[in-house]
């Protein structure tokens, strides 16, 4: 529980700091990956049948990571 709560946290706004300079985008942008994220990956969890919680930890990394590459370029 700890470690979703901490994901949910810190990983939304990290992407969206990385996709915008603006402060006040990225707190619009935060919330939007948050939730996508959250519901991509509960949904994820029921048809493959596993732990919800890492279901969307991983979600969440892999938005984060694609945020990175997409950056780089």
């Amino acid at each position: 529980g700890v470690l979703l709560i901490s994901a949910m946290l810190v990983t939304p706004a990290a992407t969206a700091r990385m996709m915008t300079n603006s402060f006040s985008r990225m707190l619009t942008i935060a919330p939007i990956i948050g939730a996508s994220c959250g519901f991509a990956g509960m949904l994820l969890s029921y048809h493959i049948d596993v732990s919800p919680g890492a279901t969307i930890i991983l979600t969440l990394g892999a938005t984060f990571f694609l945020a990175l590459v997409l950056r780089r370029r």
